[in-house]
């Protein structure tokens, strides 16, 4: 058990979740595009594309577990293959190839640094659902906001994203607010703009409150893990820690997003 939540803090989003984890509600919300992506599985993989379309339902999320769940039944899985995972189902821009393997070869050692931790994540989810979760920038927004709901003291780091949505709607100057009285977060905000000022940094809260609010970078994402193993026992008690955890996850990223631009009113 995670000693950052206690179990008040897992019911209260188990309960909240619980409304979507049935496979028909998330079929019908979960839409991450994977048919034009599996049409550029690396050489050795195109197999991959015609057992994902040949699954008994054809939504994206049925094609999606049924991918995760081949991937993840391969013995070794290949760069070219984890780098397809990153840059093209993850929709993650190439970059440095070189880069790239590094941070998943970091990963795999048991090294969890928070650079690129959207990408590495992926790997390590899609090889190892059993352990792992995928940690993006989406997931995290929408689970911040549950814990912050539940009246939760800690929340997690989030890696940069590509929502603008998300950008607008930044809910941790509520954390901010919450955490601190009336002329405590007046003081913070100033110091923050005379950081800000000082730096030129376009950071919106002080590193100070971030060390406040946020678990640190070098533990986000085996606390991420423990707390989605804790939900996935909740919400799926007879299913496999490997499927349990990968449908939080996809439950967090398909979910939540759209209701918290509603209650940010």
């Amino acid at each position: 058990m995670s000693e950052l939540f206690d179990e008040k803090i897992i019911d209260a989003l188990a309960d909240k979740l619980g409304d979507w984890k049935s496979d028909e509600k998330l079929a019908g919300l979960y839409n991450w595009p994977i048919e034009k992506t599996l049409q550029a599985m690396p050489a050795g993989f195109e197999y991959l594309e015609d057992k994902v379309n040949s699954a008994v339902n054809k939504n994206t999320f049925e094609k999606t577990l049924c991918l995760r769940r081949e991937i993840a039944a391969i013995e070794v899985l290949s760069f070219p293959l984890s780098r397809w995972i990153v840059e093209n189902w993850g929709g993650i821009a190439g970059k440095n190839e070189a880069s790239l393997k590094a941070c998943i070869d970091k990963a795999e050692s048991g090294d969890f640094d928070f650079n690129r931790i959207a990408s590495w994540s992926k790997h390590m989810a899609f090889k190892h659902p059993d352990l792992y979760a995928i940690y993006d920038a989406r997931v995290v927004y929408s689970l911040n906001w549950l814990l912050f709901k539940a009246g939760a003291q800690k929340y997690f780091p989030a890696p940069s994203g590509r929502n603008s949505v998300m950008e607008l709607l930044d809910y941790r100057i509520l954390l901010f607010i919450k955490h601190h009285t009336v002329d405590g977060v007046k003081q913070q905000l100033k110091d923050d703009i005379d950081a800000r000022e000082i730096a030129g940094t376009k950071s919106y809260l002080s590193n100070k409150l971030k060390q406040k609010l946020f678990i640190e970078l070098k533990d986000a994402f085996d606390e991420y893990n423990k707390l989605l193993a804790r939900l996935a026992e909740k919400l799926y008690p007879k299913e496999a820690m490997s499927l349990s955890r990968t449908k939080v996850e996809m439950m967090l990223f398909s979910v939540i997003p759209p209701q918290i631009s509603h209650r940010h009113k």
